[in-house]
């Protein structure tokens, strides 16, 4: 099995299309493989059925989980490990993939489905946003919040707006250039550019000009650089306890399907919207039905904007200025014994 993994790795990890692996699933699987090796290396690939990958859940629960997340890991390692087999029986070093009957561990009970954590309404969603604006270092992640709720961009797509062409928009105004995973950029590289979203670019600029006048990023972290990708979840988590309903990252891609149902759009062309070629079956096995009446033009037609005034409202007409504060409560840096001046936050440049 060995041999399979490093197959797999010398050619790039190809997937089922032949085509290799790029972003955060090239990140994972690469990952993946070097847990896999420790277990599997030395195994024959005739021993390498169910039980084999019973004893290896056994071994990876051995090196402890926080409860439910290890079965959610194995299945995924597990994947990756059948994504080689598949690989090396099409490169005709074995003659069949030993992990096409592999056993999944992660009961369905346990499974947290992106809707589960998206906002309900703009309201809803502009309330949790509005808790990240109240510090200046993490307006950022309040911005980047909105941007993901109002383009239905992934984590690593949004945080990819600033390079090169993405995040400016087409000549008409009309839609945002914007950059997306898993070979779906050729599928549509634009968001529309809606009423909510045009509203946010505007403050978007507006904070930038002010708080990082010199910075090349789209979402400037004040260490240097963009902030990172975890940036955002880990900032949720710690505000959960203030929020109307737990929210998460994913939750928010959620969010953008919801309103554009809302608004009559039907699952193919909202399918299309996201990048996705699945004609929208993915957008049902993912975000569940939509009531019928929706169908037929029926639904509520969502607002993209709040009722009260944006998540933005009070830095903006304070000017984008915040009192300095010895600890911001939505960043733990200052309580690990991390220097906060200027001078020690340039050394920590890129790490944020």
């Amino acid at each position: 099995m060995g041999q399979v993994i490093r197959k797999y790795e010398d050619d790039g990890y190809p997937d089922k299309h032949k085509a290799l692996r790029i972003g955060p699933t090239l990140e994972s699987e690469k990952n993946h493989c070097k847990t896999l090796l420790q277990f599997w290396d030395s195994i024959p690939v005739d021993s390498a059925g169910p039980a084999a990958c019973d004893r290896y859940h056994s071994w990876r629960n051995d090196q402890g989980f926080r409860h439910g997340l290890g079965n959610r890991q194995v299945d995924r390692e597990l994947n990756t490990l059948n994504n080689a087999c598949r690989w090396a029986a099409r490169s005709e070093l074995i003659k069949l993939n030993p992990l096409a009957q592999r056993p999944k561990y992660q009961r369905s009970s346990e499974i947290k489905h992106c809707r589960d954590f998206m906002p309900q309404n703009a309201d809803e969603l502009h309330a949790a946003a509005a808790i990240l604006f109240e510090h200046m270092h993490s307006v950022v992640l309040g911005f980047q919040m909105l941007f993901e709720a109002y383009t239905g961009l992934r984590t690593s797509e949004a945080l990819r707006l600033g390079e090169e062409e993405f995040g400016e928009t087409t000549e008409d105004g009309r839609f945002l250039k914007v950059w997306r995973c898993k070979n779906q950029h050729a599928i549509n590289p634009y968001c529309n550019s809606h009423a909510g979203l045009q509203e946010l670019l505007k403050a978007h600029a507006e904070w930038k000009a002010a708080a990082f006048p010199n910075s090349r990023s789209f979402f400037p972290s004040h260490c240097g650089g963009p902030v990172g990708k975890g940036a955002l979840a880990h900032a949720l988590r710690r505000v959960e306890k203030k929020l109307p309903r737990r929210v998460r990252p994913h939750g928010l891609r959620a969010f953008y399907v919801l309103v554009r149902r809302s608004q009559g759009a039907s699952d193919e062309q909202i399918a299309f919207e996201l990048g996705h070629s699945s004609n929208g079956a993915c957008i049902r096995s993912t975000y569940g039905g939509v009531p019928e009446s929706w169908r037929a033009g029926g639904g509520p037609n969502m607002s993209w904007l709040p009722t009260r005034k944006p998540a933005w409202a009070k830095p903006q007409e304070n000017g984008w200025k915040f009192e300095v504060e010895e600890a911001n409560p939505i960043s733990r840096r200052s309580k690990r014994g991390v220097p906060t001046d200027a001078n020690a936050l340039k050394g920590l440049a890129g790490k944020c």
